[in-house]
């Protein structure tokens, strides 16, 4: 698995509008122990992560998210940027940084929405 493979994984276990999609992408994507942390929520296992993305869809049923071009990489992190967009059309940018473990999976992710504030 590439890395792009990877964060595209990741991106698509959020944007699978069911149960089994969302599972499958994630166990291809994301190691077992991944460690996952944004403003909203924390997640501290493939599982949690899984039952978070759940429960995101049920509250805003048809939410997208996109890439916004390339990763850029250094060693075994990386980071991209993307737009959420809401149920109600409004819309959200961010960026993800992400550490890859051995075996190209995703190990640790860390989000946050822009701009950033000073």
């Amino acid at each position: 698995m590439t890395r792009e493979q990877a964060i595209d994984g990741y991106v698509a276990m959020w944007n699978a509008m069911d149960g089994a999609g969302r599972r499958a992408a994630a166990e291809n994507a994301l190691a077992e122990d991944v460690n996952v942390q944004y403003a909203s929520f924390e997640a501290r296992n493939l599982d949690e992560l899984v039952a978070a993305a759940e429960s995101y869809r049920q509250d805003q049923p048809h939410f997208h998210i996109e890439r916004l071009g390339p990763a850029q990489s250094h060693r075994d992190w990386a980071r991209f940027a993307w737009r959420l967009t809401l149920d109600n059309g409004a819309s959200h940018e961010g960026q993800t940084i992400v550490q890859f473990g051995e075996d190209g999976q995703l190990k640790q992710v860390a989000g946050f929405r822009e701009p950033l504030e000073g």
